[in-house]
């Protein structure tokens, strides 16, 4: 009895092949699609019991099996050195199938043999990689420290292109917290560093990363430049991944001018991508954007179903960020529907989580929508004084368009 290899197996099979010959990938294949036989259950069991052998529940354990078995067949045939690569590459599918506490569990390995073995850039590439898990978690400063670490590395081992993805990931994290002037500062370090050693990948990931900075400063003409010169760049390459991510930034900057029918068309694109995948990092924060398009064009039912969608995502995977984007699109809704007090309670959550998290640019977004749910209800002084803290943080990150609309009421 055989099993249809799942996307994530394929996808496994595929770096497999990287680093073993045709041969030994078609041992593997043939080893995982032994399936162990069903036994049966017999006698009577209460209804609790059955409940909690036959309740469906979304879990990564098929997966934690799946890298087990690839990770121990591919011990044998490999060198401790390709060994700790393919565990590296097998870390980043975790990460876009947002399996956190698995990667966790993957780098730790790796960060163990990789000292046994004396293998510092595999050691630096797992610093880099645990940095991308927190980072996805919004575990801010722990991000950073892991990113430091993977830096110093590089940076004694001479590694420039190694040196490149640590400016671009602390640059990520720095853009995530609506901390743009430093995110900008580490972007352009790493095109730098880049004129010294080509990467058309990371050279992807650069461009659409300055797109976004620029998405959020307002700069929407300068950030149109850098989107339409990453999409055919990431084409060629074929970063699925990084394909998704650019057509959901292009729909971003598309509802944010107000293009919301335009935007719709491009979050599908995203959301098909992420989904043929399975990359739910990317999912979530897709089906968030497509709901709140859908609340701007006075669709209700539809922004609910997507938020509601982009919710379970990511409770599953622990996107606190998301979260909180999220229950701001549920306070749209809500808004729209003139029921104002659960409108304020979701605007203040999404408030509350952004705060936490420190991430400037998300709550003042919220706060921006809360002041015009507040201007509605009447209530001038705390609309104003609402609105007073995001003209304060426009004004620091230079975001002149965005301060003229808000500015102009």
């Amino acid at each position: 009895m055989e099993k249809k290899l799942s996307v994530i197996v394929e996808d496994l099979i595929k770096e497999l092949k990287k680093f073993l010959p045709a041969t030994e990938t078609e041992k593997f294949i043939n080893l995982f699609n032994k399936v162990e036989e069903k036994i049966e259950l017999g006698g009577t069991f209460s209804e609790e019991i059955l409940y909690q052998i036959n309740k469906e529940v979304e879990s990564g354990s098929d997966i934690r099996e799946q890298i087990d078995r690839l990770i121990t067949f591919a011990e044998h045939k490999l060198s401790v050195k390709d060994h700790l690569l393919l565990s590296i590459s097998i870390s980043e599918l975790l990460i876009n199938y947002g399996e956190f506490d698995l990667c966790e569990d993957l780098l730790t390995d790796v960060r163990k043999q990789a000292r046994e073995n004396n293998e510092t850039p595999s050691l630096a590439e797992s610093w880099l990689q645990l940095g991308k898990v927190e980072w996805n978690q919004g575990n801010w400063e722990k991000a950073k420290r892991s990113c430091n670490k993977a830096g110093l590395l590089f940076s004694a081992n001479g590694d420039t292109a190694g040196l490149a993805k640590y400016e671009n990931l602390l640059g990520t994290i720095y853009g995530e917290q609506g901390k743009l002037k430093e995110a900008e500062k580490h972007f352009k370090h790493a095109l730098h560093l880049l004129d010294q050693k080509s990467n058309d990948v990371l050279m992807v990931h650069l461009t659409n990363n300055l797109a976004v900075i620029n998405t959020m400063r307002g700069q929407f003409d300068v950030a149109t430049v850098y989107l339409n010169k990453a999409l055919p760049a990431v084409e060629k390459i074929g970063d699925t991944k990084a394909e998704a991510r650019i057509n959901h930034n292009i729909a971003s900057l598309k509802s944010q001018i107000d293009k919301f029918e335009e935007s719709l068309e491009y979050f599908d694109k995203a959301i098909n991508l992420s989904l043929e995948k399975g990359y739910l990092t990317n999912c979530a924060i897709s089906f968030i954007g497509k709901a709140n398009a859908y609340s701007k064009l006075g669709k209700h039912e539809l922004s609910d179903a997507f938020v509601e969608r982009a919710l379970e995502i990511s409770y599953k995977i622990n996107d606190r960020l998301s979260i909180a984007d999220a229950y701001r699109v549920k306070g749209i809704i809500q808004k729209n529907l003139n029921n104002y007090d659960l409108s304020e309670e979701f605007f203040e959550n999404s408030i509350r989580l952004n705060e936490d998290f420190k991430n400037e640019i998300n709550e003042a977004e919220s706060n921006l929508e809360l002041a015009e749910l507040k201007k509605d209800k009447n209530e001038e002084q705390a609309s104003n004084k609402l609105l007073n803290k995001v003209i304060k943080y426009y004004k620091k990150i230079n975001a002149t368009s965005k301060l003229k609309l808000v500015e102009s009421g």
